[in-house]
């Protein structure tokens, strides 16, 4: 009966993770114009870290955040927050028992680079243009198993997308991937 209840608890749990992540890509979808704002990327990142900490420490995957300057992005607080947990949420997610997840900042131009690699399972090179799609997941069997739901990098596409970014991956199957976003950097003359 226990096991029964467990198993009634961790559907309940991956039904409201998939209705989360529906309700907030619907909200995107039905933005109408947005307000950039300022946003601390750092602070954001750290926020992350502290959300994913134990999540992290029950894999033994360690959280790395490289990074001595905050770099400010225009944005929305909700989009920049997506942005960083789902990506690193992921690269805790599919990573190995006591592998490291790493957080860097660098500038690109008028762009801020975020970069998010982990010493993961990988994804294999012909299912990389895939990832993005809704409900896409590599492994199924593997992501139902960690709480996947095939909506955190749709998510990730569409805040990029509709912030004026830009999204890059690099995968090596079996090391690990990496997922860099670029965000325009703020400039105080910004309305």
């Amino acid at each position: 009966m226990k096991e029964f209840a467990s198993d009634i608890g961790e559907e309940i749990g991956r039904l409201t993770r998939i209705t989360e992540r529906l309700l907030s890509l619907s909200r995107l979808d039905a933005l109408p114009e947005i307000r950039l704002v300022c946003c601390d990327m750092g602070k954001t990142v750290r926020k992350c870290a502290q959300v994913l900490a134990p999540t992290a420490a029950l894999r033994k995957v360690k959280l790395k955040l490289n990074f001595e300057d905050d770099q400010l992005v225009c944005g929305t607080q909700d989009g920049v927050y997506h942005i960083a947990f789902n990506l690193m949420e992921n690269a805790v997610k599919y990573n190995r028992d006591g592998g490291s997840v790493t957080v860097t900042f660098a500038r690109e131009g008028d762009m801020v680079a975020v970069k998010v690699a982990d010493t993961g399972i990988g994804i294999p090179e012909q299912e990389l243009p895939r990832v993005y799609e809704r409900f896409y997941r590599v492994d199924k069997a593997r992501s139902r198993a960690s709480g996947g739901t095939g909506l955190g990098l749709s998510i990730v596409k569409e805040w990029v997308d509709t912030l004026g970014g830009e999204l890059r991956a690099e995968s090596v199957y079996g090391e690990g991937t990496a997922f860099t976003v670029l965000l325009p950097a703020w400039k105080e003359e910004r309305p």
